[in-house]
């Protein structure tokens, strides 16, 4: 008996449970589309093919903002962390004060809704969902998600090639978790805005997915399965056993 109990121990601790809740950084996501939108004189023009995304806070009607797609469809387990990185593909306009990049997100009803925002090829300020444009839509925007400091021209950080980092919050986490837990919501859309008015030439530059210098934005998810129930009842198995072990022991 006391064999018998020793080979089903050790059988089930063969059990790969640690690859059960594996932690897992998953390869950074490109977007699927990427843009930006400018008021004044390009309200109906479109960037999408640009190598560049552009984003600028002004009191005028000049404003820019920039959107993000991401294809999150992969992803099947819990998101536990995740951040959305940007690289500059200028250096940051002298004629700039310094702000807070901010970032949204867009809800929407389906993937054919988002897919037809149509960022690449006919997203203008004119269309762009409200409230960043003066466009009628029926999206919805989301809480701020996450921020990052932007620096004043000539400071650290502020030259062509710097990244830029999102961090890990739990509104960008529940964000990404929705559209995960729903496969109609697999196309995520994010919002750059920034904080603090700028000048007419205070626009600042991040490479799009076209840019062939620069990386392109990035969407880095980190996972962590669920156990699953064969390795919950495994575990429990081994404890049931080892007190019986135990039991028998003590009466031997």
């Amino acid at each position: 008996m006391k064999r018998t109990i020793l080979l089903t121990l050790a059988a089930l601790l063969a059990v790969p449970l640690g690859a059960s809740a594996q932690t897992v950084v998953h390869d950074p996501l490109l977007p699927s589309a990427d843009t930006h939108v400018r008021g004044t004189n390009s309200v109906s023009s479109n960037y999408g093919s640009a190598n560049y995304i552009s984003v600028r806070a002004t009191t005028s009607s000049n404003k820019r903002y920039a959107y993000l797609q991401f294809d999150v469809s992969s992803i099947t387990d819990p998101i536990t962390d995740v951040t959305l990185t940007l690289t500059l593909s200028e250096d940051i306009a002298s004629a700039r004060t310094a702000s807070t990049l901010q970032l949204y997100g867009l809800t929407f009803a389906n993937d054919t809704e988002a897919l037809a925002l149509g960022l690449e090829t006919s997203l203008n300020y004119n269309n762009a969902p409200a409230p960043w444009g003066s466009g009628s839509s029926s999206a919805s925007a989301t809480d701020l998600l996450s921020t990052v400091a932007l620096p004043v021209a000539g400071g650290t950080g502020s030259s062509a090639g710097t990244t830029f980092t999102f961090g890990s919050s739990s509104a960008l986490i529940s964000f990404l978790e929705a559209a995960r837990l729903n496969p109609d919501l697999s196309i995520v859309t994010l919002v750059l805005t920034e904080s603090t008015g700028q000048t007419t030439n205070g626009e600042i530059f991040f490479a799009s997915k076209e840019n062939t210098t620069y990386a392109g934005p990035t969407l880095t998810i980190t996972t962590t399965a669920i156990p699953e129930p064969a390795t919950v009842a495994a575990l429990a198995g081994i404890a049931v056993l080892v007190r019986a072990a135990a039991f028998r022991r003590r009466r031997s």
